[in-house]
């Protein structure tokens, strides 16, 4: 697992076999170029960044597709149903595509009475309740996660006993330590407006009675951060 989380997938080269397992996170940035798609690729939910490089969000949006641009109808693209900007891809896509959602049920995992199923299947994956992340936001990623791996024949005990256990990645809403009654999370990769807001709410909401103290910088990218001024002054 490398790319746009702090790795380099240089790193890993030595260790890659054809039979290998490869799991990137890829920014616009990476993508601009990229003249061969994954087999399986997903994309979660878009929202406006990077507006200091591409002139307006469209021209954002359209460095994102050559992740599905070159792929085949042997590969597979996984789409967020409930971003309306990640559904309209579907009428570009040559590949097979499977939806997940947390409002419907699709092709790929969606939600029923607070439980995961995967497309056709009867048993529930498992219930929310019982993942270890917090917000909305990760139910959404969860949900796409388990997609991918039902498409690659992962069996749904096993999905469940991770979704069970996995309690995140570095940088994002990461528990760092409690000192003298106070707790210190990183989230640093909270780098856009929508992400920082998403943070507030969720901390808010895991510690109701608690004061929330933002520590913030910020690197000017031509975005809009009124909704997330109004968040910040609602707290």
């Amino acid at each position: 697992m490398a790319g746009n989380i702090g790795v380099s997938p240089l790193e890993y080269l030595k260790n890659i076999t054809p039979k290998t397992k490869v799991v990137l996170e890829l920014s616009s940035f990476e993508l601009e170029d990229l003249k061969e798609s994954p087999e399986v690729a997903i994309i979660t939910s878009i929202f406006p960044d990077h507006l200091d490089r591409y002139k307006d969000l469209n021209d954002y949006i359209e460095a994102k597709k050559p992740i599905f641009q070159h792929q085949n109808k042997k590969d597979f693209l996984v789409l967020n149903y409930d971003d309306p900007i990640t559904r309209k891809f579907s009428s570009e896509v040559n590949s097979k595509i499977f939806f997940y959602s947390q409002k419907k049920i699709q092709s790929g995992c969606f939600l029923k009475d607070n439980n995961i199923f995967f497309n056709g299947v009867k048993e529930p994956i498992c219930d929310i309740k019982d993942i270890k992340l917090f917000g909305r936001h990760n139910v959404s990623n969860v949900l796409a996660a388990a997609t991918v791996a039902k498409i690659l024949n992962v069996s749904s005990k096993d999905i469940k006993k991770v979704l069970l256990t996995f309690k995140g990645v570095p940088h994002r809403q990461e528990f760092i330590r409690e000192v003298a009654g106070v707790k210190y999370f990183n989230d640093t990769t909270a780098t856009m407006p929508a992400a920082a807001k998403t943070a507030i709410q969720v901390f808010s909401e895991r510690f109701p009675k608690s004061k929330l103290i933002l520590i913030a910088g910020v690197v000017y990218k031509k975005l809009d951060y009124n909704d997330l001024i109004k968040e910040i002054k609602s707290e």
